[in-house]
């Protein structure tokens, strides 16, 4: 569970982040027939309570998991990228 401070208060909001990648990204792991809007702002409320940049939802009810992968970027675009210009996501 992440804790969630609010004007130095905090709060008992009960978020359960599925796994968190050396301290970068946020991977959130569904298995549900079709990803919806409410994933999407699930997995962006992490990512700004966290302050985090980069997201994974990865969804396991799928042929292949190329097809149910969804990254999300709050903020910086390039909270991935290595100084040569390599990206470990966007290649």
């Amino acid at each position: 569970m992440t804790t969630c401070f609010w004007d130095n208060v905090l709060l008992d909001v009960g978020y359960r982040l599925d796994l968190i990648v050396d301290d970068r990204v946020i991977l959130e792991l569904k298995c549900v027939e079709r990803i919806t809007d409410v994933h999407l702002a699930q997995l962006l409320s992490y990512l700004k309570l966290s302050g985090m940049h980069v997201g994974l939802l990865l969804n396991f009810h799928v042929k292949q998991l190329k097809d149910g992968t969804k990254r999300i970027v709050n903020g910086d675009p390039t909270a991935l990228c290595f100084p040569s210009g390599l990206c470990v996501l966007c290649g």
